[in-house]
């Protein structure tokens, strides 16, 4: 048998198998892997630890031995008082000196083998954290999961999205360069965090208040054709949708077309319901169970249920789930798109900004992938276009 790093010692010759004396089946490094759906695997990162900073320990020779000598140095009761002396009771002056010498020898090597034990390795350089040094980092997913990464305080936001992505399914992605982290508080206040961002840093800016704070990974740079993203990247496809809908049902909207809503709703629950026939909503039965044990908060804004009662409700999805009932699951996640970029902008970006030096008016600015760079003022209809993104030159931050 060959020692793996961090395993437990295993005697030659001998088997190790489960209580159930079948062999255990080996993990791979990225975990389970995904299939062309990212949506098929809900809850498959809840309890997965893995490390994003490049400061792992592999055991070697020269750390065998300081084990092994911790162990020999160890007293068998495990609490550190030192080797055991030697009885001294019923004999003369020359032998009580010789017992004090060897006692002597004794202690200093106890003493010399405990250093050793415990000193760093030659081979290891001084700056890598330990893991003891490390701290855990839980990052949510769309899909109501989350991931916890070991870091260390010079490990940066790109790695940490690196090691997420490759999580995802499959190794590396096509399009990882379209995923970005950020920060949202229980107040909704959101902070976006630079690739280049160490751990250190952003627990400097925010020490004292890393509870209030909820770190998620984002799709954030989206392309200009969703089918191109389908084709050759479908777990960030599936990702992004997901996103999409939460996005939309967690919405506060101020005013929400119901015919638009309900519509939604019914491409959503096609797709939830791969193989249901065309009529079956119709039965109170089957009606029900989507209102109990899924739930219509699934498929609709909390504000639109609120807002009307169930039994119109119900006749008003079991209409129009008709119109929907034959289209397949691409076809409904595209047609979502469609109509829910008509009555929420999930592809755009906006902040409130002065444009000028000086004397300036107050805009807001635009940031999508349709728009580029626009901006509109308060009695404007469509942004006005400033600059595409293969304009820019450099970028400054100004703080004061």
């Amino acid at each position: 048998f060959t020692k793996c790093p961090g395993s437990p010692q295993v005697r030659r010759g001998r088997r190790t198998r489960s209580s159930s004396g079948t062999r255990q089946r080996p993990v791979s490094l990225y975990g389970p892997l995904m299939e062309d759906s990212y949506a098929e695997t809900k809850s498959f990162l809840q309890a997965r630890t893995e490390d994003a900073s490049d400061s792992f320990m592999t055991e070697s020779p020269s750390l065998s031995g300081f084990r092994s000598g911790l162990r020999l140095a160890t007293p068998p009761n495990g609490q550190g008082q030192g080797p055991p002396t030697e009885r001294s009771s019923g004999r003369h002056q020359g032998q009580e000196w010789v017992a004090m010498a060897r006692e002597q020898q004794r202690q200093a090597e106890w003493a010399q083998a405990q250093t050793q034990a415990t000193a760093r390795p030659d081979h290891l350089p001084a700056e890598r954290p330990t893991m003891s040094d490390k701290s855990t980092l839980k990052v949510y997913l769309p899909n109501g999961g989350f991931n916890v990464v070991k870091f260390g305080d010079a490990t940066d936001i790109k790695g940490i999205i690196q090691l997420l992505t490759c999580r995802l399914g499959g190794g590396q992605r096509a399009f990882s360069h379209l995923y970005a982290m950020r920060m949202v508080n229980i107040t909704g206040d959101i902070h976006c965090l630079h690739q280049d961002t160490t751990m250190y840093q952003v627990h400097e800016k925010y020490a004292g208040h890393e509870e209030e704070w909820r770190y998620e990974l984002r799709v954030r740079y989206i392309p200009t054709d969703l089918q191109d993203l389908y084709e050759k990247d479908k777990v960030t496809f599936y990702y992004y949708y997901d996103q999409v809908r939460n996005d939309y049902l967690k919405k506060n909207f101020e005013s929400l077309d119901l015919d638009t809503a309900i519509q939604l709703c019914c491409i959503e629950i096609r797709r939830f319901f791969k193989d249901m026939p065309q009529i079956a909503l119709d039965k109170k039965s089957n009606f029900e169970y989507l209102e109990k044990e899924v739930g219509l908060h699934k498929f609709l804004p909390k504000n639109v249920i609120n807002a009307n009662k169930p039994k119109p409700l119900r006749k008003l999805i079991q209409q129009h789930f008709k119109k929907y009932a034959v289209l397949g699951d691409l076809e409904c996640m595209f047609k979502f798109f469609e109509i829910l970029k008509s009555v929420y902008r999930f592809d755009q970006e906006r902040y409130r900004c002065a444009l000028g030096s000086g004397w300036s008016i107050p805009v807001e600015l635009v940031i999508g992938p349709q728009q580029g760079i626009s901006y509109m003022t308060d009695s404007a209809v469509q942004p006005t276009h400033m600059a595409d993104f293969s304009h820019i030159q450099s970028l400054q931050t100004v703080v004061g």
